[in-house]
C-alpha cells in the first residue's frame, strides 16, 4: 500500500567551536557533542480505494494558489495513522465506498503561508467558494486559521467519501474548507442524506481511532498521536528519505554556532537570494537580528527575493525589507568592483544550487572567488545539499565552449555541492593569477550524497518543484532547440512540446507568466507533446528525450538546433550536437564520455566533504 520513508536522526548539541582554516570546511568538534538517536516514520498513501487530491498542491483551495511546501500530490502520514486509515478504507470498501484525501501532513511553511494570506488585504477571489459569510480579517478570531496546525504533527487528515463504482463523491452538504458554521459535523442541514453521509464517515473513522474536529466534517486526527508535541517542516514531495527529525540535516546557514563567531563585529557583504534562509527567516534578517554588520547585498540571477525571470535584468537598488543597498552581479557585470568590496571584512555566499553545470550560480561563485582573491576579502560559503548530488553524468566541458553557462571542466551533472566546488576551484587553480581565495566552508550537517533532498524553497521561478529539478539536466539542453520545455505554463521543465508534433497526446499553450517567463518560446501557440509530471521522481540525466524530439518536429537539423551555438555552450561541446545529427544512439554517445567521467571522479576526491554512499 505504501512507500516508507525512514530517517534515523542524530541530534547534535555543539558545545564549542574551533577556528576555521582557509580552504577547509569548519569542523564540528567531537568534544562537547551530545548525541541522541531518534527514528521517525512517515508513510505515503498509495492504495486503489484511496484517492489523493491534495488541494494545497493546486489552486483549488481557500488561498487560491498552491501553498509553500507542497511540491507534489502526495499524502504523508505518521505510520500509525496511515495503518489505521488503511483499516478504514478496507472497511468502507466492503460497502462500495472509497476515501478521497484533501490534506494530510502539512509543512509549517504552508501554515505560515496561510497566516500571510489571512493578514493580507481582502481580494475576494476565493470568498464566494470558501467563506461567503465570513470576513477574512476575522479568520484568526473565529479559529479557522492559527499559527500552528495539528496537520504539521503528521496524524491529521482531511477527507471525504466517494462511490467506488462511479467515482462520484458523496454529498456532505458543503465543500472542503468551506469556512462556515454549516461545515460543523452535526450542524442541522435539513438534508438527511448529507447528514447520514457525514455520520457514516465519522463512524468509520472513529472505529479505528480517529477523532473528528466538530467544526469541520472533513477533519480527523488519529489518537494517540505519535508526535503530539512536534511540528515538522519538510516539503511534501516524492523523496526517498525524509528529514523529519529536527537536527537530522542542517545546512550551513542553520548552524550559526559555527559562523557567528567568525562574522561577529565584522563588516559583511551577502550574496543571497530567496533560498538563503535559516528556517523561515531570510539570512539577511537573521544576521541583522544577531547584530552582524551587514553592509550590502550582491544580487545574482533572479534577484535577492527570487522575482526576476531567467535572464531578466537585475538592477542595483535597495532591498525593501532591510533597506540595504543591492549591487547587481548579473546581466554582464558578474564581478564585484574593488570599491564594493573595499570596506568588507567578509563576503558570505549562501545560494541553493541544483547540481547542473549550466545553472549559473556556480559561475557567479567563480567570479566572486576571483574578486575576493584579487582584493584580499575572505569568502564564507554556507553549504547546502545538492538535489542532483547522487550521481555524475554528461559530457565534460571543453575549454573552447567556456561561457557563463559553463566555466569549469566538469561534467554536465557534477554531483558536488557549492562548498565542494569552491574548494575545487581553489585547489585546481582555476582562478586567474597566483592568488587563491581565502575560503571557509560551513558544511551541511548529517548529509550524504545518496540522500534524496527536497528543496523547501524553489531555487528559481522556472524550477518550481523537485521533479523539475531532477528533469532539468535532461530538459535544459532543449533551450537550444525549437522545442518548448513548458516555460509560460504552471509546469516548466515538466513538459515538452512543439507546434508540429503529432506523436504526443498532451496539449498546452505557453503564455507570459510575470516574474517567470515574460516571452516564452512559442508564445500563444498550441503545442503538442509530452506531459512529464508523472516521471520517476528520482529521474537522472537522459539523452532519450533529445534524440526522440530531434526527429519528431520534422525539421532539418539546422532548424531543430535553432540556437546551435548556445546548445553547444550548454552541452560544453559541439560533439553532442554533431553526434545527434549523425544519427548516433545514446549508447554510442555516452561511450565518448566515460573516460572523462572516470578521470573527473578521481580529480574531485580531495575536495569532497560528504560520503558518497
Amino acid at each position: 500500500m505504501n512507500r516508507l520513508w525512514k530517517c534515523a536522526a542524530a541530534i547534535f548539541a555543539v558545545g564549542s567551536l574551533i577556528a576555521a582554516c582557509q580552504d577547509k570546511p569548519v569542523d564540528i568538534p567531537q568534544s562537547g557533542i551530545e548525541e541522541s538517536q531518534a527514528t521517525s516514520q512517515f508513510v505515503s498513501i498509495d492504495a486503489s480505494n484511496i484517492k489523493v487530491a491534495m488541494r494545497y498542491f493546486t489552486k483549488d483551495n481557500l488561498v487560491g494558489e498552491p501553498l509553500d511546501g507542497y511540491q507534489a500530490n502526495v499524502c504523508l502520514l505518521a505510520a500509525e495513522a496511515e495503518a489505521a486509515l488503511q483499516k478504514v478504507a478496507d472497511s468502507l470498501a466492503r460497502e462500495g465506498l472509497g476515501i478521497e484525501v484533501f490534506d494530510c501532513y502539512r509543512p509549517q511553511s504552508a501554515v505560515n503561508h496561510f497566516v500571510r494570506w489571512a493578514a493580507a488585504p481582502e481580494d475576494h477571489s476565493t470568498k464566494a467558494d470558501f467563506y461567503p459569510r465570513e470576513e477574512k480579517s476575522q479568520m484568526f478570531e473565529r479559529g479557522y486559521i492559527a499559527e500552528r496546525s495539528g496537520h504539521s504533527r503528521g496524524s491529521t487528515i482531511d477527507l471525504t467519501l466517494y462511490r467506488l463504482d462511479s467515482g462520484e463523491a458523496l454529498d456532505m452538504g458543503t465543500g472542503f474548507d468551506f469556512m462556515d458554521e454549516r461545515s460543523a459535523t452535526e450542524y442541522p442541514l435539513g438534508d438527511a442524506e448529507a447528514m447520514a453521509n457525514r455520520f457514516k464517515l465519522r463512524d468509520a473513522m472513529s472505529a479505528e481511532g480517529f477523532v473528528n474536529y466538530s467544526q469541520e466534517w472533513w477533519h480527523y486526527t488519529f489518537k494517540p498521536e505519535p508526535y503530539p508535541d512536534r511540528y515538522f517542516d519538510v516539503p511534501v514531495d516524492h523523496v526517498s528519505i525524509w528529514q523529519v527529525q529536527s537536527g537530522s540535516l542542517r545546512n550551513g546557514a542553520e548552524q550559526p554556532e559555527l559562523y557567528l563567531p567568525l562574522v561577529k563585529d565584522q563588516r559583511v557583504g551577502l550574496v543571497v537570494n530567496q533560498t538563503s534562509r535559516v528556517g523561515d527567516t531570510h539570512l539577511i534578517d537573521f544576521l541583522r537580528d544577531k547584530n552582524v554588520g551587514v553592509e550590502r547585498i550582491f544580487a545574482l540571477e533572479h534577484g535577492v527575493r527570487g522575482n526576476v525571470e531567467n535572464g531578466g535584468k537585475v538592477d542595483d537598488g535597495i532591498d525593501g525589507p532591510s533597506g540595504l543597498p543591492i549591487v547587481s552581479l548579473y546581466g554582464g557585470k558578474y564581478t564585484p568592483t574593488a570599491e564594493s568590496l573595499a570596506d568588507l571584512d567578509w563576503l558570505v555566499f549562501d545560494i541553493q544550487d541544483v547540481g547542473v553545470r549550466f545553472y549559473t550560480y556556480i559561475s557567479s561563485l567563480h567570479y566572486l572567488m576571483q574578486a575576493c582573491a584579487d582584493n584580499g576579502v575572505p569568502l564564507l560559503v554556507m553549504d547546502r545539499p545538492n538535489p542532483n548530488g547522487d550521481y555524475v553524468d554528461g559530457p565534460i566541458l571543453e575549454r573552447e565552449f567556456q561561457s557563463f553557462v559553463g566555466m569549469h571542466p566538469i561534467p554536465l551533472v557534477h554531483g558536488m555541492t557549492v562548498g565542494e566546488l569552491a574548494q575545487m576551484i581553489n585547489g585546481e587553480e582555476w582562478l586567474q593569477g597566483e592568488n587563491r581565495c581565502a575560503l571557509t566552508v560551513i558544511p551541511v550537517a548529517g548529509y550524504r550524497k545518496s540522500m534524496a533532498y527536497g528543496l523547501p524553497v524553489k531555487p528559481s521561478p522556472n524550477l518550481p518543484n523537485d521533479l523539475s529539478i531532477r528533469l532539468y539536466p535532461s530538459l535544459g539542453l532543449f533551450e537550444g532547440t525549437t522545442v518548448s520545455v513548458g516555460r509560460g505554463t504552471e509546469f516548466p521543465f515538466q513538459a515538452l512540446g512543439h507546434p508540429a508534433d503529432r506523436e504526443g497526446a498532451f496539449v498546452f499553450t505557453p503564455q507570459p507568466v510575470a516574474g517567470a517567463s515574460e516571452n516564452p518560446k512559442h508564445n500563444g501557440l498550441e503545442l503538442h507533446g509530452d506531459d512529464l509530471r508523472s516521471s520517476d521522481p528520482q529521474s537522472r540525466f537522459s539523452l532519450e528525450p533529445l534524440l526522440s524530439w530531434s526527429k519528431r518536429t520534422g525539421e532539418a537539423p539546422q532548424d531543430f538546433f535553432s540556437r546551435a551555438a548556445f546548445f553547444d555552450k550548454l552541452a560544453g561541446t559541439d560533439a553532442l550536437r554533431k553526434a545527434i545529427i549523425a544519427g548516433q544512439d545514446a549508447d554510442q554517445i555516452r561511450a565518448t564520455w566515460q573516460e572523462g567521467l572516470m578521470a573527473f571522479r578521481t580529480q574531485r576526491q580531495p575536495y569532497l566533504l560528504y560520503p558518497e554512499d
